[in-house]
């Protein structure tokens, strides 16, 4: 798959569910994991985002990504995608139903997301050779409290949303 850029066209409709993602994405590793869990076949598209599409705005105003597209159906959000795939896909339960525990899953994610977006920032921070390990190390650590508060769900035989949104 080639990496889409400014000038590039727009792809075609596809008769395939397409997750508009970029190579190193972890918001869009949870969305892939979901897709073959529930046994979806899709294609993906990467997008460089250091040099976006013109048309991108077309598919999410915001012009972030992951974002899926099914037929005339463009869903954004990491978590509306998760919530999307799982009532238009309800054939393989990957949330739970019990609406105490799915608020908890929300919450568990929430954080997780958190994480996730210092964790990547402090990655290109490296990247740049930039410094941020003390920090790492300390956002890590907040994670691990926030993952031993919640067990019930995570991990469990029917893989809930945490287990999706963090990949595992």
């Amino acid at each position: 798959m080639s990496l889409l850029s400014k000038g590039s066209p727009r792809p075609a409709k596809s008769s395939k569910p397409r997750l508009y993602t970029a190579r190193f994405d972890p918001y869009s590793t949870g969305i892939r994991y979901l897709l073959s869990k529930k046994g979806i076949d899709y294609e993906f598209v990467y997008i460089n985002f250091q040099d976006k599409p013109e048309w991108l705005p077309e598919l999410n105003p915001a012009s972030q990504i992951p974002i899926m597209e099914i037929g005339d159906e463009i869903v954004s959000e990491t978590i509306v995608i998760y919530d999307y795939l799982e009532q238009k896909f309800p054939q393989v339960k990957t949330q739970p139903t019990d609406p105490y525990l799915k608020a908890k899953d929300k919450i568990f994610i929430d954080h997780t997301k958190e994480y996730l977006s210092k964790a990547y920032s402090h990655y290109w921070a490296w990247v740049m050779k930039m410094d941020k390990d003390e920090h790492i190390n300390k956002d890590r650590e907040t994670h691990k409290l926030s993952l031993k508060a919640r067990t019930a769900f995570f991990k469990s035989v029917i893989n809930g949303s945490p287990d999706v949104n963090a990949g595992l």
